[in-house]
C-alpha cells in the first residue's frame, strides 16, 4: 500500500498526539494507565513498520521470525521512521515490554506487549494462542497488520 506525503505526514501527526495524549496525567491527577501507553507504543510501532514496508518492497524488516524483543528494529526504523523504540521508563517488566516477530517470507508481522489489566477490553479483539513463536494468550496483547 503506497501512501502520499501528506497521509504519512497526517498519520504521523495523529500518532503523535495519541501519544502525547497518553503520557500526559488526566484531570484528577491521575496518570494515564501504562496499558494505554503500551497500546499506543503498539500503534505506533506498526505505523513504523507500514512505512518501512513501503519504502522496501512491502517487506518487514529481516528480524527474527520467533518472538524476540522490538529492540532488534532499532537498526531498521530508528531515526527514519521512529525517534527512538518505545519503551514504558518505569516499567517493571523490562527496558522494553514490546515483542516482535517478522515471517520467513518478511510478509507480515506480530507485536506483543503484555498488559497489566488482564480485563482489558482490547484483549477480546486481538489474536490469542501461540503465533510465531509469542503466546498471545491474555494477558498478552497480540496484534498483525491491520
Amino acid at each position: 500500500m503506497k501512501y502520499t506525503k501528506s497521509t504519512i505526514i497526517v498519520i504521523a501527526i495523529l500518532a503523535i498526539s495519541y501519544l502525547v495524549f497518553l503520557s500526559i496525567e488526566n484531570k484528577t491527577g491521575h496518570r494515564i494507565p501504562d496499558d494505554n501507553i503500551r497500546t499506543g507504543h503498539v500503534r505506533f510501532l506498526q505505523i513504523a513498520l507500514d512505512h518501512y514496508a513501503n519504502d522496501h518492497e512491502n517487506l518487514f524488516p529481516p528480524v527474527p521470525h520467533t518472538c524476540t524483543s522490538v529492540t532488534v528494529l532499532n537498526d531498521y526504523l530508528v531515526p527514519q521512521y521512529l525517534k527512538q523504540i518505545p519503551r514504558v521508563a518505569h516499567d517493571s517488566q523490562s527496558d522494553t515490554p514490546y515483542q516482535i516477530a517478522v515471517s520467513l517470507d518478511r510478509g507480515t508481522y506480530l507485536i506483543q506487549a503484555v498488559l497489566d489489566d488482564s480485563n482489558n477490553h482490547l484483549l477480546q479483539k486481538d489474536i490469542d494462542g501461540i503465533v510465531m513463536g509469542c503466546k498471545c494468550d491474555d494477558p498478552n496483547y497480540c496484534v498483525v497488520p491491520p
